[in-house]
């Protein structure tokens, strides 16, 4: 079945974002929704208004389910540590009082709703905390978002939050030397 020109939108701060596909190129691509009366692909195939409008339907593949081998490919990637701030995904970590073990969430590094990338190579495995900080935000390189949920820990630890005793450690050995 061939692809018509299909559009989802989507909002990140105050910039709303239309991922349009190209039938052309056989591609996507992100424009900004403000006051569009047409588009280019990167392909030169021009989007008018009208086909921007009308075209309103999620695209891409379904999400994925990641069987248990995936899971453990993921895991052996990442030598059982959480993608961002390292800390073991065995481990457990004092929240409010509470000793609780790591759980471990398996995350798309570039949102889905953007890319619809479910390549394991976009997958990676994330301590909930990190996953849940992250959420759907982008960020410019693995450095930047690392940086940005290390801020978040540091500012549950001095609340008195979370304990963890090798913080600080795995800020500089990790985050850091981070490419």
């Amino acid at each position: 079945m061939k692809k018509k020109y299909t559009a989802s939108r989507y909002v990140f701060g105050s910039v709303k974002l239309i991922k349009l596909y190209c039938p052309k190129c056989d591609d996507y691509t992100l424009i900004s929704q403000e006051k569009v009366s047409t588009a280019k692909c990167d392909c030169g195939s021009e989007f008018q208004n009208k086909q921007i409008k009308k075209t309103f339907v999620i695209v891409g593949e379904k999400r994925i389910h990641l069987t248990k081998k995936q899971k453990l490919q993921i895991l052996e990637r990442q030598n059982n540590k959480c993608f961002f701030c390292n800390i073991d995904l065995d481990d457990y970590i004092v929240i409010n009082g509470f000793v609780r073990k790591i759980r471990t969430h398996y995350d798309h590094f570039m949102p889905y709703s953007i890319t619809t990338d479910n390549s394991l190579e976009n997958l990676n495995a994330a301590c909930s905390r990190c996953n849940l900080m992250k959420n759907a935000k982008v960020f410019a390189n693995i450095k930047e978002a690392r940086k940005y949920l290390f801020i978040q820990w540091e500012n549950d630890i001095a609340s008195g939050k979370i304990e963890c005793n090798d913080f600080y450690k795995r800020y500089d050995e990790f985050v850091l030397n981070a490419g």
